[in-house]
């Protein structure tokens, strides 16, 4: 015998007693020997089912099967998404649980989306590398983007590797915290988008509602920012979080009392009202003549009167837009807050804590 195989038959000899050896255990009622290869092999399989490894080309996707609570969500391991035609491919990092994803996942919206065939993937927010090349990008660039999920046919960015349009695309810098970045592009755009509808400008009164919200937050603070006075409708206890960015906080109790505060806040009347809350028509009184309502969503826009404009903000994604967005957030000049950034393999947790009552700021997935 050649000393390469003595070599190899002494290496499985002692492997072999290895897993043959006995471990003395605490059982019930006593105590029990254990062979060390049934405890090896235990922990292999509590290894392949709590830590998933990937097989080859191949990644991970968040799916869900039917419409209910968290559980019905499931981490499936699918092949690696090629190159798509007209999109670029994006390496996923992180991404929000949004209220709609919730929404969306108990059935609230299916009305919206009446030929979807499960299974399909949530997903509105992405944060990640480039895989392949963009005009103004290159492959490995950190970036950020927002998907038109209805649009998409189910298609979110629950996955590891995303396919999305270049125009949505918004650089990040190379040291981007990846919890941060996922965090706030869908909020963000759709706060920004509602601004840019209402059309009101530096010097102006907004009224901003649901501030203690993701959407409203960002609006206020944005419109802060641009030099808008801006009053904002708020949840008990977070007065102090809106002191640090010049937004007069009304604590919201009833549609009466806020609206009292509004106009003794501001006796001529707002220039506009963003309604985040969803308050509705009682807001309308505390707009000047001629003034701007916006709401969330088209159902949720009462009448006009007194030449009031009433209109509703539809996300859009907007990589222009975004790519300022993103510099304000990343630079700290618009706060966005992180409640936690929970593992894929925890996707039912990450909707537990995403709709639990009192859940401050933005729960985000990790997809790394």
């Amino acid at each position: 015998m050649n000393a390469s195989k003595s070599v190899l038959l002494c290496a499985a000899s002692r492997s072999f007693e290895m897993y043959t050896a006995y471990l003395i255990v605490a059982r019930r009622g006593g105590h029990k020997k254990v062979p060390t290869y049934e405890k090896f092999l235990r922990h292999a399989l509590w290894s392949r089912f709590h830590h998933p490894r990937k097989r080859g080309n191949t990644m991970y996707q968040i799916n869900f099967t039917a419409y209910g609570g968290p559980d019905v969500l499931r981490l499936d391991e699918v092949d690696d998404l090629g190159p798509v035609d007209g999109l670029v491919r994006i390496r996923v990092r992180a991404a929000a649980v949004n209220p709609a994803d919730l929404r969306i996942r108990q059935g609230l919206m299916a009305s919206r989306t009446p030929d979807l065939r499960f299974p399909f993937q949530l997903g509105f927010d992405l944060a990640g590398t480039l895989i392949d090349d963009a005009p103004g990008f290159v492959q490995g660039q950190p970036v950020v983007a927002t998907l038109p999920w209805f649009a998409r046919g189910g298609e979110g960015s629950n996955a590891q590797i995303v396919a999305v349009d270049p125009s949505w695309l918004a650089p990040l810098p190379e040291s981007a915290d990846w919890a941060l970045a996922g965090s706030f592009p869908l909020n963000a755009l759709t706060a920004d988008q509602a601004l840019g509808l209402a059309a009101v400008e530096q010097g102006q009164t907004l009224l901003v509602t649901g501030v203690s919200g993701a959407v409203g937050g960002f609006a206020a603070q944005i419109a802060a920012l641009r030099g808008l006075r801006v009053i904002g409708v708020v949840n008990p206890g977070d007065e102090q979080y809106l002191d640090h960015f010049g937004v007069e906080a009304i604590v919201r109790d009833d549609s009466a009392e806020v609206l009292r505060q509004v106009t003794a806040t501001a006796p001529l009347g707002v220039d506009a009202v963003l309604d985040f809350a969803g308050i509705g028509a009682a807001m309308l009184a505390g707009i000047h003549d001629d003034g701007v309502f916006i709401a969330p969503a088209a159902p949720m826009a009462p009448p006009t009167e007194r030449g009031i404009r009433v209109d509703a903000v539809l996300h859009r994604p907007d990589g222009a837009r975004l790519t300022n967005l993103a510099a304000a957030v990343m630079a700290g000049e618009v706060s966005c807050r992180v409640s936690e950034f929970i593992s894929m393999d925890k996707a039912a947790t990450s909707h537990e804590r995403a709709g639990a009552r009192g859940t401050t700021g933005k729960v985000v997935l990790d997809f790394s």
